[in-house]
């Protein structure tokens, strides 16, 4: 699963920015590394320490495996680790407790599923 998140944010690059501004192949925001990552006792003195491919899929796979049990739903996880828990706390709500469904989970299980076939 975590591949499969890696695949869908970055394509396995390492070394990618984007725009808002989130880093390296998990694409994570400094501010929620730096907090996950104390949650962790790992600490980060600065954003290029997400190019750090272990640094950034420790924090990453954790951060992830913190909203699937914050949600106690894998999909929903996903979704959160994408839109932040705030934002999936208020579609789930308005969902009444449903099934969330986003192109980016679509996205994501499409790519689970492709590795799963291969290896």
């Amino acid at each position: 699963m975590v591949l499969s998140v890696i695949m869908t944010e970055s394509s396995l690059r390492p070394n990618l920015k984007s725009r808002d501004p989130s880093y390296g192949l998990m694409q994570i925001k400094y501010g929620t590394a730096k907090e996950v990552g104390n949650k962790m006792g790992m600490e980060l003195n600065n954003r290029y320490e997400l190019y750090n491919i272990k640094k950034n899929v420790e924090i990453g796979s954790f951060y992830l495996f913190e909203q699937i049990l914050r949600f106690k739903n894998v999909k929903k996880g996903i979704v959160a680790y994408n839109l932040g828990p705030n934002k999936t706390s208020k579609i789930n709500k308005r969902k009444n407790g449903g099934e969330i469904e986003t192109k980016y989970l679509i996205k994501v299980l499409k790519n689970y599923e492709y590795l799963k076939k291969g290896y």
